[in-house]
């Protein structure tokens, strides 16, 4: 104990820190190594706490948690014993207790050296019991400190057993989180809006997990509408719109029966006032705030209003149409944006003054975005048929006010008659179905339903059902999603580029089908046959190493030693590009083979190894031997096939061009036929032979010396089953026998 007192004089003393560090380390481990008695050792943990959460010297703190560990491994019976009721109640209320999150800290030191006892254990019953209680008034009393909350919000989800367990301590913790949540204020600086986004979405972290402990909706429903009250307060104060992120963590059934819930709450006219700002200030964060599915929360909602109260949504359209356009040119915030923009746009069509304020900025806003690329113009594309269609449906606005906005729109399409009936049924009000958003030609209500969950079919060009299943599971995995949006491709990278636009259309496509013929004809394989049943994992193996080569040849990988958090971030747009995106569920229609092969392929993708040296040599072997069937007009009448020697070649992970000539049928014309020598059991083998084949006469008059024969097993070999969303129907060459002639399988597969 003599040691203990030593270290107070060391504190004083004028000696350099680091040295303090070493000799007070020392010390306390002297004391927490040697046989304590009860006593002793009680007096030894006190001593530590407060060094623990009252020292503003950070060695001293470091020092002493680490002889506390100690303590509690040494010494399990009597620490038990030390750590009861009275131990934790003066930790959570004794004021001089001023470091709260070492307290935190403390507390998970506590709990790891309890986790070994069972969990009918009454000290760790109790020890668990009295932090559930203390936690949630904890947080609530002290939470306003972000670092604080963040501290608690790390023990609950690292140590799950401290979340409360009974339906009423449930919803208390939500409401305090969510309080929370509101009373924070976003930094003014850019670099450290980083920082508070992580930490706020660490504690929004916990809410899952809460709902889930309370095994029904009550909880999430309840969250919900606790961030209702706070948005819909039409007092001078605004939330914090890190809420958002909530809305962003609650199931979509979930959602769909908040939006009902607090419908039937806005039939008063204060209730429809509340409605109106809550809406109002969703959507200014839609252009603050990066988000993955708060629009469609957005939209849900806008749906039941325009069909019930449209005066609430043109209230919402009048306060704040021109601020989200000014936002669209931001690619961050476009596509969580044009959708909400658009539905509000051609819902209050019939607002004169509404057009007017808009086309004072039209001329700006598109301006920008034919700056942007390829996914701003397609936005410019709607906005100015928008401005096309509003013109002419104000003719009485005088032609100063509109000129600037006719020039800039003066190289898109002129609408037709059909278009404009179909944009004008759009109107709230107008009997033709509420505000459907803008471009979805002649769907219902419910089909329009499907669309704003993201759901666009893609149409069959000739068995590319490989294709449409692969681009739908891409598509509907949130992190490739997000980075296929934010990528920006150079002129280098046509297979990037296409493959963006086709996300695109999958989000923002005008019908519920879209067709993607120019990715077709750019990313399919050159093995591929077209109109051909094929392999939708070749597809995806292959498409995934295209896209990561072209990666590599526009932008070599380099290094930078410079920490993240130092890095200045100009906007609020560079923010979400260090964001992670949170797990989601899958919500395609595509199949699960698919899905699951992507999921491999992402995890395994930065280990393969490039091998292009050979893929050209391969690829030329291929080419050439192609090229010499087709001139023989074939080789049928025989039962061999592609040596197995041949068929195992190729390089794993990268384009190899042998591994997928033998995975495919090297046939003639439209026959599904492999390869053969005819009355031979024998199979062509192309192992680096670049000799031409002979084939003057009949076709079974190949010369001998022309050829590398290798001798085949003469059971059956069969290639791998296509795995694509047409399952059941055999890849190309698969099941060929190599018995007699007689026995070869000349079905024609399924087209």
């Amino acid at each position: 104990m003599q040691q203990l007192t030593l270290i107070d004089a060391l504190i004083r003393s004028q000696q350099p820190d680091n040295l303090k560090k070493v000799i007070a380390n020392k010390l306390i481990k002297q004391v927490v190594e040697n046989q304590l008695d009860k006593n002793d050792c009680k007096n030894v943990c006190q001593q530590l706490t407060e060094w623990i959460l009252t020292s503003d010297k950070n060695y001293l703190k470091e020092s002493s948690l680490e002889g506390f560990n100690i303590l509690a491994q040494n010494n399990k019976e009597m620490f038990q014993e030390i750590c009861d009721s009275t131990y934790i109640t003066d930790l959570f209320t004794n004021s001089k207790y001023t470091s709260r999150v070492s307290l935190i800290g403390l507390i998970v030191t506590i709990l790891v050296n309890f986790r070994h006892l069972p969990q009918t254990n009454r000290p760790k019953l109790m020890l668990l019991r009295d932090l559930r209680s203390h936690l949630v008034s904890y947080l609530r009393q002290h939470g306003t400190v972000l670092a604080t909350s963040v501290a608690v919000a790390h023990l609950y989800t690292t140590l799950t057993e401290t979340l409360p367990e009974t339906p009423q301590e449930i919803s208390a913790l939500c409401g305090v989180i969510v309080t929370l949540l509101g009373s924070y204020v976003v930094p003014s600086k850019p670099e450290q809006i980083t920082a508070f986004r992580r930490d706020t979405d660490k504690l929004c972290s916990v809410l899952p997990l809460l709902w889930a402990k309370s095994r029904n909706q009550q909880a999430c429903l309840e969250t919900l509408n606790s961030v209702y009250v706070l948005i819909s307060d039409t007092g001078d104060g605004d939330p914090c719109m890190c809420l958002s992120a909530v809305i962003e963590k609650v199931p979509q059934a979930s959602i769909v029966q908040a939006s009902q819930t607090i419908l039937s709450q806005s039939e008063s006219e204060v209730g429809e006032a509340k409605l109106v700002r809550a809406l109002s200030r969703l959507v200014s964060w839609l252009g603050m705030w990066p988000s993955k599915q708060l629009h469609t929360f957005i939209l849900d909602i806008f749906v039941r209003v325009a069909k019930e109260r449209s005066t609430v949504l043109k209230a919402v359209a009048e306060a704040n149409l021109t601020g989200i356009a000014k936002k669209l040119p931001i690619p961050v915030f476009r596509s969580q944006l044009e959708p909400i923009f658009f539905f509000l746009l051609y819902g209050h069509q019939n607002s004169q003054s509404m057009f007017v304020k808009l086309a004072g900025d039209l001329p700006t806003i598109l301006s920008k975005l034919q700056t942007e690329g390829v996914t701003a113009r397609l936005t410019w594309e709607k906005l100015a048929e928008a401005g096309r269609y509003l013109h002419g449906l104000h003719p009485t606005v005088p032609a100063s006010l509109t000129q600037d906005m006719l020039a800039a729109v003066e190289d898109s399409q002129p609408l037709t008659e059909g278009r404009k009936t179909q944009l004008g049924s759009q109107a709230w009000g107008s009997g033709g179905g509420g505000g459907r958003l803008s471009g979805w030609e002649g769907v219902s209500s419910d089909s329009m339903m499907m669309l704003h969950s993201g759901k666009v079919g893609l149409i069959n060009l000739g068995n590319t059902c490989y294709m449409n299943s692969v681009i739908q599971a891409l598509f509907n995995t949130t992190r490739f999603r997000s980075l296929v949006f934010a990528s920006s491709p150079g002129f280098n990278q046509p297979v990037l580029a296409s493959l963006q636009q086709v996300f695109i259309f999958l989000r923002h496509s005008k019908r519920n089908i879209y067709s993607p013929s120019e990715f077709l004809r750019i990313a399919r394989p050159p093995w591929f046959e077209s109109g051909r049943q094929q392999d939708c994992s070749e597809f995806l193996t292959y498409l995934l190493d295209t896209l990561q080569e072209e990666e590599r040849a526009v932008r070599p990988v380099e290094t930078s030693s410079a920490p993240v958090s130092d890095i200045a971030m100009e906007s609020l747009a560079e923010i979400s590009e260090v964001l992670e995106d949170q797990d989601e569920d899958m919500k395609s229609s595509s199949s699960a083979t698919a899905v699951e092969t992507i999921q491999e392929e992402l995890k395994n993708i930065d280990e393969r190894k490039e091998s292009a040296t050979g893929e050209n040599n391969e690829e030329e072997e291929f080419d050439e031997a192609r090229d010499i069937v087709e001139d023989t007009g074939g080789l049928g009448g025989s039962s061999g096939s592609l040596s197995d020697d041949k068929r195992k070649k190729g390089s794993q992970g990268s384009l190899s061009m042998s591994r997928w000539s033998t995975e495919e049928n090297l046939s003639i014309g439209d026959s599904r036929e492999v390869l053969n020598m005819v009355g031979s059991k024998e199979s062509l083998n192309f192992n680096g032979s670049k000799e031409i084949l002979n084939t003057s006469g009949s076709t079974s008059d190949i010369k001998e010396e022309n050829l590398e024969l290798n001798r085949m097993n003469t059971n059956t070999f069969q290639d791998a089953y296509s795995n694509g969303t047409d399952s059941g129907i055999q890849s190309v060459g698969s099941s060929v026998s190599a018995h007699s002639p007689e026995e070869t399988d000349n079905t024609t597969p399924l087209s």
